[in-house]
Parts: C-alpha cells; sequence; structure tokens
C-alpha cells in the first residue's frame, strides 16, 4: 500500500460537530477501503488564496494514510458528493519522504533554496544572451 495526503477545505461555517463528521466519514471510507490513518491535522479556519464557491475563507484538514488507488477513486468520490466541502485534492507521498510541517507555523522553519552562484533571478544573462546582447555580425538594425 501507498501513503498519500487528502487535504480538503470545508466550507467557513460549519460547526464543529459538522466538521469533526466530515473528517469521521473520510476516515469511515478509508477504513472500509482497507486502508489505514495514519494522522489528521485540523489546521483552522484560513483565508483561501483566491474564491472557492463565493467562499474567501474555509477550513482546512489534512488526512494521512496509506490505501491502494481504488481507494482514492473511492475517497474523492465522496469528498465531491459532500456538499460542505468547498475543495479536496489528494497526492501520494514518495517512500522516504518526510512528513510535511502543515501550516501550523505558517511557513517558518520551512527550507529555502538556494540558488548557486550565477544562477537564479538576480543573475546576469550569460554573454550573447538577454535584451543587452548585440546582434550577430552582419545584421544591422532594421529600418
Amino acid at each position: 500500500m501507498k501513503a498519500y495526503e487528502t487535504i480538503l477545505i470545508a466550507h467557513p461555517d460549519l460547526s464543529e460537530e459538522d466538521l469533526k463528521g466530515i473528517t469521521e466519514r473520510v476516515k469511515e471510507v478509508i477504513a472500509r477501503g482497507g486502508g489505514a490513518v495514519t494522522q489528521v491535522e485540523e489546521w483552522g479556519k484560513r483565508k483561501l488564496a483566491y474564491e472557492v464557491k463565493r467562499q474567501q475563507r474555509g477550513h482546512y484538514v489534512l488526512v494521512r494514510y496509506t490505501g491502494t488507488p481504488a481507494l482514492i477513486t473511492e475517497v474523492n468520490r465522496q469528498l465531491k458528493y459532500t456538499d460542505k466541502v468547498i475543495k479536496y485534492l489528494t497526492v501520494r507521498v514518495k517512500e522516504g519522504a518526510e512528513a510535511s510541517p502543515g501550516m501550523a507555523a505558517a511557513g517558518e522553519g520551512l527550507p529555502v533554496a538556494a540558488a548557486a552562484p550565477g544562477e537564479g533571478p538576480a543573475a546576469e544573462p550569460p554573454a550573447g544572451e538577454g535584451p543587452a546582447a548585440e546582434p550577430p555580425a552582419g545584421e544591422g538594425p532594421r529600418a
């Protein structure tokens, strides 16, 4: 069985009981499909990056579990027909990959990729390339 993560965004006006009900329903579907839930994180109500189904906020819930591809299809089907879930995404977690730190720290402590010298957005373009490059010999500006 492979490891998966499903993040779902529930309607912002849901009560805690309704949110727990959705989480329990997902856990039941996973258990019925022969999978095993390894972790559930409730990240709380957060602002969405863009409006989804006329909502600007939503309750975020992350569910980590193991299962088969057929199980993923069933979990996604159940979430699709749940009106209280406004968006969801399921991804497969590579073996040996560390668990993502979640949004608890709002991005704090995440590694930042450092660009090698001469690379990155502030780097100069190599000679002969970019907007400062001169036209090839024999070709002048066209009138």
